[in-house]
């Protein structure tokens, strides 16, 4: 796995300034994938809005943005659990189509990876190294 990102890029937390640019990532990820979009910018910001406003989810530790020189959102993840589900985790890291190919996805991967270890509630109730499924602590009444 790749441990750094291309000269001139960086990371940092998402912001709501970036929702725009990442609704703008997610749709061309759309097009590379399926060859056109049947989202609009403003359908696609809406849905992410939802998310980054779900219960559980925390904008400044739980998503991440990879900014190209020029300020171009190169890529993007979320990584959290859904409230109602310590057990679950949600990770989907999108890499802007004229990106793909520099390492991006795969540092995002890993930094999913990190946050999700570093977070008791987020690691509690995944999977070890081996795959095997790790039940959830119980909780006391």
């Amino acid at each position: 796995m790749i441990a750094t990102l291309p000269q001139g890029f960086h990371i940092r937390p998402a912001t709501m300034d970036d929702l725009n640019a990442v609704a703008e990532l997610l749709i061309a990820c759309e097009r590379a994938d399926y060859g056109e979009s049947e989202s609009t910018l403003e359908s696609t910001a809406a849905w992410i809005l939802s998310v980054w406003q779900c219960p559980g989810f925390t904008l400044e530790k739980d998503s991440f943005v990879v900014i190209a020189p020029g300020d171009c959102c190169a890529g993007y993840v979320t990584v959290w659990h859904p409230e109602n589900d310590l057990t679950e985790l949600v990770a989907s890291p999108r890499v802007h189509p004229d990106y793909c190919g520099l390492g991006i996805g795969s540092y995002l991967l890993r930094q999913g990876e990190v946050r999700a270890r570093t977070d008791s509630t987020l690691s509690s109730g995944c999977y070890d190294r081996a795959g095997r499924r790790q039940p959830a602590p119980r909780r006391r009444p």
